[in-house]
């Protein structure tokens, strides 16, 4: 099962753009978010507390949920989440959380980083939101020397300042970009956008809309 995602996923030989297979549904304001290693809970309230349907999972429950209100308390769920048991078509129509149209959110996530533009092509999500921290691979730790990025197009990563000094010296940089490359493979049209919170792993990558496009093994 794990292997043939992988296949689906190995890096083409070359960009070649051609139409998506499957479509994405957008959404101009998506009301129901879900957030994947939620933490301590506090983008699930706030997202709750502007009108948001949102659903926070993590593997552990935190101290802080108990300090919110009962309503953020409902959408906060301790559960595991494994992409890999999602390749079957006919499982995602039926999960409780990945439904079309919803915003995935990953804020540090870990294991989950790469997934997570998965995840959003595959549910038909309206786009998604990803802060990378800790550098993970689909099923490793990422290298720079064995994952390489999925070929784009003149310019991409210039066009949205992915390495943010201007270079991709940096195991960091080197990892945001080949994940923008990725989400780009998969049919997505990617922003990048630096945090103002305190952190030296504040850089957004979005999945904005779909750019109409895929690149295949050729």
């Amino acid at each position: 099962s794990r292997n043939r995602t992988m296949e689906r996923l190995a890096t083409p030989t070359r960009w070649v753009p051609r139409p998506r297979v499957a479509s994405i549904t957008i959404y101009t304001a998506p009301r129901s978010t879900l957030s994947l290693r939620c933490g301590n809970g506090l983008l699930t309230h706030i997202l709750t507390a502007e009108g948001y349907s949102g659903i926070g999972i993590d593997l552990r429950a935190r101290t802080s949920w108990s300090h919110y209100s009962s309503s953020t308390q409902s959408q906060l769920r301790v559960e595991a989440l494994d992409p890999t048991a999602l390749e079957d078509p006919e499982v995602i129509p039926r999960h409780p959380y990945l439904r079309p149209g919803t915003f995935l959110i990953g804020n540090h996530a870990d294991e989950l980083t790469p997934w997570i533009p998965v995840l959003a092509t595959l549910s038909s999500a309206s786009g998604y939101l990803s802060i990378p921290c800790c550098a993970w691979a689909f099923d490793t730790r990422y290298q720079r020397s064995r994952d390489d990025a999925y070929p784009v197009p003149d310019g991409f990563v210039d066009s949205i300042n992915l390495g943010g000094d201007g270079s991709s010296a940096s195991s960091y940089s080197s990892y945001r970009i080949w994940l923008a490359s990725l989400s780009l493979h998969l049919g997505w049209k990617v922003e990048c956008e630096m945090l103002r919170i305190p952190s030296t792993r504040n850089w957004a990558i979005i999945g904005a809309s779909t750019c109409g496009c895929m690149s295949y093994l050729v």
